[in-house]
């Protein structure tokens, strides 16, 4: 995993010491973020960056459906409007957003995976006291050598590192993003915890777990969720197909 230098806020007592003393403290409050929101799927996946907006408080991985999960977070920026516009001042306190640091912990508390992923998203600068906001996707959140993994790699019948043989595990998928300012400032997130329910099958025996719904119509199309295996409830008819159960195209059982 790549290392970064740690943002520190220090006073001025703090500032003449040779180590980071009393007078210093991590800032993780520039940038952090505010929660994971949840995509419109009627509205072609649309992620709003509004912070009243819908917010999903945990996520479900259906190792039947997908290999890995991935995500979208809303982060806000606290760096205050520093453009003038009567002294043709540029506004430098808007953040791009570069790179993701990723630790995946089972619930024991054994850290299963840790690596660092690309990311694109800008997020705008505050407006007095409101923070700017802006859109980010990590992917993956999970990957999907964690999610087949084997406690014994060279024993293809050994348990894998995410149990799920008795109904699912959680797991917690910890982000930390960093970024930088228009003005040249990095800036980083604290860290953001996410817990993910790990369900689900693979292989000749299938068995799901992700919710699903039978529509009131089953003539209707079928509508195809944001991230197929992830998170919200599946139509029913769906899921049947890419199992190849019954009920694939024209009821559910």
């Amino acid at each position: 995993m790549k290392k970064h230098a740690t943002n520190w806020v220090c006073t001025a007592l703090g500032v003449f010491s040779l180590g980071l003393g009393a007078g210093c403290t991590e800032n993780n409050v520039t940038l952090y973020v505010r929660h994971v929101p949840i995509a419109d799927v009627e509205d072609k996946c649309t992620v709003s960056a509004d912070p009243g907006g819908p917010a999903l408080l945990g996520g479900i991985l259906d190792k039947s459906l997908t290999t890995e999960y991935s995500q979208v977070f809303l982060v806000a920026n606290q760096l205050m409007l520093r453009g003038d516009p009567d002294t043709l001042r540029p506004e430098s306190s808007r953040v791009t957003m570069f790179e993701a640091e990723v630790t995946v912990i089972r619930n024991d508390g054994a850290t299963l995976a840790s690596f660092s992923v690309p990311v694109a998203g800008f997020a705008e600068e505050a407006q007095g006291t409101s923070p700017g906001f802006g859109v980010i996707q990590v992917s993956p959140v999970i990957d999907s050598l964690t999610v087949g993994a084997r406690l014994d790699p060279a024993n293809p019948t050994s348990p894998f590192l995410i149990d799920t043989t008795t109904g699912g595990s959680t797991v917690i998928a910890r982000i930390r993003l960093f970024g930088r300012s228009l003005g040249g400032t990095d800036v980083e997130t604290g860290d953001y915890d996410l817990p993910v329910f790990v369900c689900g099958a693979s292989g000749s025996t299938p068995s799901t777990c992700i919710p699903t719904y039978a529509p009131e119509d089953l003539e209707d199309p079928i509508l195809s969720p944001c991230r197929r295996g992830q998170d919200v409830p599946h139509d029913c008819r769906m899921v049947n197909k890419e199992l190849g159960l019954s009920g694939a195209t024209s009821s559910c059982p």
